[in-house]
C-alpha cells in the first residue's frame, strides 16, 4: 500500500456510517483512520463520541468532504489507502467518489444495495479500475455479503461448472430500515427520468464492450431434477424442508451474485447456475403483512404526493433504535442443487442488518489493507465474492455469526 496519511477513511456520518465508526472505535485498531462528512458540527460530535468510546485512542481530526464539491472528494481520496463509502443514495452521490478513488489510486468499498448503480459502475469503470490497479468493491454490507458468500461455499463444495441452481432464503425476526435504506427502496420503485436514461445508456455501452455472457448450465442438459424451476412465484410454500412461505425478494443480492458469476464463470467460460432469491416468512398473518407493506410502498412511490406520505413513516432517529437492533436477528439459508438433483445446504445466522453491515465492511477493508497479495482479484470493479478465500475466512472465523452445513455442524 502507498504511504498516506490514513489507512482508511469512513465517509458518511449518517445512521449506518455512525454505526460503523462506533464499531471500529471499540476495536482498539492499530490503523490510522478517521471519518469524513459534509457537516462540520456533526463530524465534531461524532469524533467526540468516538474518542470516548475508544478510551481516547481515537485522536484523528475529521475531514470535511461533500459530494457536491468534487474537489473536496479528490482531496479526501488523496489522503488515504481505502475509502469506505456510506453516503447514499449511491445512484445520486456514489459515482463522484468512485471516480475520485480510481483517479487517485485509492481502493474503495461501499454498502450500496442499488442494482442500477451496481450495473452502471461495473460497465463504466471496470476497465478504468483495472488500468489504475484499483479495487472498487461494491455492496460489501448486509445482505449482499451473505448471499455472495453462501453461493461461493456451495459452489466450492459441488464444484465450479457443476452447480445447477442455488436458492437463497432470508428470514428476519423483524424488518426495519434506516431512513437512507427506506428512501433508496422508494426511489427504486420509481427511478427518475435521468436514471432510466442512464440505464439505457449502460445497456448500449455494455453491448459495445462485448462483455462475456453467463452460460447457464441448465441450458445444456436434457433432463432436469425433479422439482427444478427457475421461476419465482409471487408467494409460494417453501419446498426445501424449512417450512414457511417464500416470496420474491427484490434487492441487490441477485445482481451482486450475477456480477460474481460474470467475473468468475463467464470470464473463464465455465457453465454457471441460476440464482433465486427469496424472503421467507412464517404464518399467513406475517406473509399478508409483509406483502401489504411492500405493495403500498411500491404503489405510493409512483406519485410525488405518495412519496411525501411515505416519508412520514421515517424514523426520528434515522433508523432502528438500539433496543430494536438487540432484538433483531437474521437467518440466511442457501440450497444448492447439482445436475443429479443432490442438494447441499448452508445457513448463516447473525445480528441485525446494520450491525452485520459494520462487521462485513470492516473485514472487507481489512482484506484490502492486509491481504491484498492473496486476493483472487487485485483490481477492477468487483464483488465481495471475488475477494477470495482470505476474505471468506475472515467472515467464517468471526464468532458474531454462526455457519452450519446440512448436518448442522458448526463452521468456524
Amino acid at each position: 500500500m502507498t504511504s498516506r496519511e490514513f489507512d482508511f477513511i469512513v465517509f458518511g456520518t449518517g445512521y449506518t456510517g455512525s454505526i460503523l465508526a462506533r464499531h471500529l472505535a471499540k476495536q482498539g485498531l492499530n490503523y490510522k483512520w478517521t471519518i469524513a462528512g459534509r457537516n462540520r458540527e456533526k463530524c465534531k460530535n461524532l469524533v467526540r463520541e468516538l474518542t470516548e468510546i475508544s478510551n481516547k485512542t481515537f485522536k484523528a481530526k475529521p475531514i470535511l468532504a461533500n459530494v457536491e464539491k468534487p474537489e473536496t472528494i479528490q482531496e479526501m481520496c488523496k489522503k488515504t489507502n481505502v475509502i469506505i463509502n456510506c453516503v447514499g443514495p449511491f445512484s445520486k452521490f456514489g459515482e463522484v467518489v468512485i471516480k475520485a478513488c480510481i483517479e487517485n489510486k485509492t481502493h474503495y468499498c461501499d454498502i450500496n444495495g442499488e442494482p442500477q448503480f451496481i450495473n452502471k459502475i461495473f460497465v463504466k469503470y471496470h476497465d478504468k479500475a483495472i488500468e489504475n490497479n484499483v479495487i472498487i468493491t461494491l455492496s460489501a454490507g448486509f445482505d449482499s455479503v451473505p448471499a455472495d458468500l453462501g453461493v461461493q461455499l456451495i459452489k466450492k463444495q459441488i464444484g465450479a461448472g457443476k452447480v445447477l441452481k442455488i436458492g437463497g432464503f432470508f428470514e428476519f425476526s423483524q424488518i426495519q430500515m434506516s431512513n437512507g435504506t427506506y428512501r433508496t427502496l422508494i426511489n427504486s420503485y420509481n427511478p427518475s427520468k435521468q436514471e432510466r436514461k442512464e440505464t439505457r445508456e449502460m445497456r448500449e455501452l455494455a453491448k459495445e464492450k462485448d462483455l462475456p455472457k453467463i452460460e447457464y448450465l441448465d441450458t445444456k442438459i436434457n433432463k432436469k431434477p425433479k422439482g427444478y424451476t427457475t421461476k419465482v412465484s409471487t408467494i409460494s410454500k417453501n419446498k426445501e424442508g424449512m417450512g414457511g412461505f417464500v416470496m420474491k425478494f427484490s434487492v441487490a443480492d441477485p445482481t451482486i451474485v450475477k456480477k460474481t458469476q460474470l467475473l468468475q464463470d463467464a470470464t473463464q467460460k465455465i457453465p454457471s447456475f441460476r440464482y433465486e432469491h427469496y424472503l421467507m416468512v412464517r404464518g399467513w398473518f406475517a406473509i399478508l403483512l409483509t406483502f401489504l407493506k411492500f405493495f403500498f410502498i411500491r404503489l405510493l412511490a409512483n406519485w410525488a404526493w405518495g412519496k411525501k406520505v411515505l416519508r412520514l413513516f421515517e424514523s426520528d432517529i434515522g433508523g432502528p433504535s438500539e433496543n430494536d437492533k438487540k432484538n433483531a436477528v437474521f437467518v440466511a439459508t442457501f440450497v444448492g442443487t447439482d445436475q443429479e438433483g443432490k442438494k447441499i445446504k448452508y445457513s448463516l445466522s447473525g445480528p441485525d442488518g446494520y450491525t452485520s453491515t459494520a462487521i462485513f465492511i470492516k473485514h472487507t477493508c481489512f482484506s484490502l489493507l492486509e491481504d491484498y497479495d492473496d486476493l483472487d482479484m487485485k483490481c477492477g470493479v468487483i464483488t465481495p465474492g471475488c475477494l477470495g478465500q482470505v476474505y471468506f475466512d475472515r467472515i467464517l472465523n468471526d464468532k458474531t455469526f454462526e455457519w452450519k452445513n446440512a448436518e448442522e455442524k458448526k463452521k468456524k
